[in-house]
């Protein structure tokens, strides 16, 4: 998996290159969903960013957020386990039992 020195800076990124981290990562194969939390007007809520991670020509670790045929498979995969984490995450917060 590549670094934080080995990433590009782009919002696909963003877990990789700011100091916020996110409150979960599921990953299948080499597609990760990063559930984030956020405060907004109406207070807390969580987004989902998804990346691919890939070796560039010179054999660095790099994430996109561009998929081909053979990643949506796995893509949707990985959404579907990233919808039911931020449902349990919310339940959570319902119940008082934040992270």
């Amino acid at each position: 998996m590549p670094s934080t020195a080995e990433a590009q800076n782009t919002p696909e990124n963003q877990d990789l290159e700011t100091k916020d981290k996110p409150v979960e990562c599921l990953d299948a194969g080499n597609i990760r969903a990063s559930i984030w939390e956020n405060e907004g007007q109406n207070g807390k809520y969580h987004s989902v960013t998804f990346s691919k991670s890939y070796q560039d020509k010179d054999g660095n670790w790099q994430r996109t957020g561009s998929f081909n045929k053979n990643d949506v498979l796995k893509l949707s995969h990985i959404a579907g386990q990233a919808y039911e984490k931020v449902n349990e995450l919310e339940k959570e917060r319902e119940n008082g039992l934040e992270r």
